[in-house]
């Protein structure tokens, strides 16, 4: 039986506590599931069967996932976005210094990549690492930063990680969980996770067809005029905060597009636009983006040089 998003709770399930035993059961495993530093997440459906755990174990310098789910198809996706969505929130809150990561097969990382994390290590392997992009503000602060061991995975996020913070890369799919399905509809949101994981793929060099990026740009400009219609419907200051969300999101999945291609000056217009229509990116993103994309302006051409001082010159004379 298929249970709806508004039917699923996702409480943290506290030591000794009745739900620590059902989730032990859930899990096949002994009632010691955690130590006092790590949590331990549960999603029940209105009766208040379990429909998965996400256990969250404490490194020095990663936060590691574990999920488990009852494995009935539609509902595995949704509960494994709302467990994974309340556990990277305790650990930015509680462990800011920490990195979220999980281990899964080859065959999952898609369905991972669809809720935000990014692949880090080097294929070959049976299972893969991944890697919850941080805030950008945290970037800094982080534990695995000062590690000095040889460990390729941990070089390797590191490159990862000065990548984000130099705009090389830019994490988009986890918008996703900035906007409200509830409101929205999970057409939208789908639609934004498919032209985000698109426009990803990209920075990654990873093989893109032609037909895939018209279609893209399509969905593109859709969610992007019907966020614009709504918010041009009746008062602004009266349109629900989700649908600035999503054009601050689509503008800046969009900027990212135009910048990989050279064309930063519409990559600023479209930010511009994101920052005039929409809200609620976090850290600044938006500004941030469009500071790059100017840096990242190549210098005028003496022609252009001399257009300028000659209507600068024509000013001064008329004043």
């Amino acid at each position: 039986m298929f249970t709806s998003r508004n039917s699923i709770s996702i409480t943290r399930a506290e030591l000794g506590s009745e739900q620590e035993d059902a989730v032990a059961a859930f899990i096949n495993e002994g009632t010691s599931l955690q130590n006092e530093t790590d949590a331990t997440f549960a999603a029940t459906d209105k009766s208040g069967a379990i429909l998965g755990v996400c256990i969250a174990r404490i490194g020095t310098s990663f936060v590691t996932l574990k999920p488990f789910l009852r494995g009935n198809g539609k509902n595995d996706a949704i509960v494994l976005k709302l467990l994974v969505k309340k556990a990277v929130k305790w650990a930015r809150d509680d462990h800011p210094q920490l990195l979220v990561i999980i281990e899964v097969e080859q065959k999952d990382i898609d369905n991972y990549k669809r809720i935000g994390f990014l692949k880090v290590d080097h294929p070959g392997s049976f299972t893969t690492r991944l890697l919850f992009p941080p805030r950008y503000s945290q970037i800094k602060g982080l534990h695995v930063y000062g590690c000095t061991n040889d460990d390729k995975f941990i070089q390797d996020t590191i490159i990862l990680l000065d990548r984000i913070v130099a705009f090389k890369f830019v994490p988009l799919v986890v918008l996703c969980h900035l906007l409200d399905v509830y409101k929205l509809g999970n057409s939208i949101v789908q639609t934004f996770v498919r032209v985000a994981l698109h426009v990803q793929h990209v920075q990654e060099v990873i093989d893109v067809s032609v037909e895939q990026s018209k279609m893209v740009i399509k969905e593109e400009s859709l969610l992007l005029d019907h966020a614009w219609e709504r918010l041009n419907t009746g008062h602004f200051s009266e349109v629900d905060e989700c649908w600035r969300r999503l054009y601050a999101a689509v503008s800046l999945v969009k900027a990212v597009r135009l910048a990989y291609a050279g064309q930063y000056l519409h990559a600023i217009a479209a930010v511009d636009l994101g920052l005039l229509m929409g809200n609620g990116i976090p850290d600044q993103l938006l500004q941030r983006y469009a500071q790059f994309c100017d840096h990242s302006l190549p210098p005028p051409t003496p022609i252009e040089e001399n257009k300028v001082k000659s209507r600068s010159l024509s000013f001064c004379t008329v004043l």
